[in-house]
């Protein structure tokens, strides 16, 4: 298990932020997707053209994207999610970020005097995952303002799990990087190693384990079974037997919640993004700076 290479790196890849753009005035309907992971964007896309609205749509790119984005974004993440333009002009935003476990103590990742952790623990292994937060939170996009159903979209990233696809020459090189995690783990060395050398460009990746998770939960019609089903019994008994802290009791009280995003005015109109931790705010406290500076009063065409 590695932790995404940043957060920044991660936020720009997540299809869990994706934004819908608005054709023209005359047929004001989403008409297009927008994400950092292309796979997601042609799944999301495609649930635009099949009559899905834009949360449908983010939702159906995430999942893809959680399968295909292998160093960045997953299942087993953390995400934050903005609906803009509700039909009565209001916003909203769903928190889904990975919460740590009840286990978890202000002391366990104590540096010493050089300011390192012994063995990066807290970048890479068992005891720097918490309890993920993705699934919940797409869910509850879902539940609240989507149009479709989870079983139908999560099956292009179940198939795309399944099938495979190229390993592209960024995930390749952060597969190169993280060869000693992976080393240190058989999980991951299954995934990621082919007789002990890291999958390189062009190499198929398939990761049918995933593939029949997400089967199993379209079966079910919910994300549910992963939070207090057999999937969250297998996934703390993996943290158990590896000396993780994320238990089944964990699992089952995680809840994505709906929150009110941030904002700022700027020459008019409002600026929102998610709350914290989500990283919208560094835009808002720039915008406000201007603000404070004079700068929503000049003329935008002055140089």
């Amino acid at each position: 298990m590695t932790r995404p290479p940043d957060r920044r790196a991660f936020l720009a890849a997540s299809a869990a932020l994706a934004g819908a753009w608005a054709a023209p005035a005359q047929d004001a309907v989403p008409t297009g997707l927008v994400t950092g992971q292309s796979d997601g964007a042609a799944a999301g896309n495609a649930v635009l053209a099949a009559g899905g609205n834009a949360v449908d749509a983010a939702v159906a790119a995430a999942l893809v994207a959680g399968v295909a984005a292998l160093p960045l974004t997953g299942i087993g993440g953390y995400g934050g999610h903005l609906v803009l333009a509700r039909p009565d002009g209001t916003t909203a935003a769903i928190d889904f970020n990975t919460t740590a476990p009840a286990a978890a103590t202000a002391e366990m990742f104590r540096a010493d005097a050089t300011g390192r952790v012994e063995g990066n623990a807290h970048l890479h292994g068992w005891l720097s995952a918490g309890v993920p937060g993705v699934l919940a939170g797409l869910q509850l996009a879902l539940d609240r303002f989507g149009t479709k159903r989870f079983p139908e979209l999560v099956a292009p990233a179940a198939r795309r799990a399944r099938d495979g696809f190229p390993v592209t020459r960024g995930a390749a090189a952060a597969i190169r990087a993280a060869v000693p995690q992976f080393a240190r783990d058989p999980g991951s060395a299954k995934l990621y190693l082919k007789n002990g050398r890291p999958l390189a460009e062009g190499d198929t990746f398939r990761n049918p384990d995933l593939a029949a998770l997400l089967d199993g939960l379209a079966a079910n019609g919910r994300v549910d079974d992963f939070y207090t089903g057999r999937p969250a019994a297998a996934i703390a008994a993996a943290f158990r037997a590896n000396g993780g802290l994320v238990t089944a009791a964990d699992l089952a009280a995680y809840r994505a919640v709906e929150v009110a995003p941030a904002s700022v005015e700027w020459r008019g109109k409002t600026v929102h993004t998610p709350p914290p931790t989500a990283g919208g705010l560094t835009v808002l406290q720039a915008l406000a700076a201007l603000k404070a500076l004079g700068w929503d009063r000049l003329d935008a065409a002055d140089p």
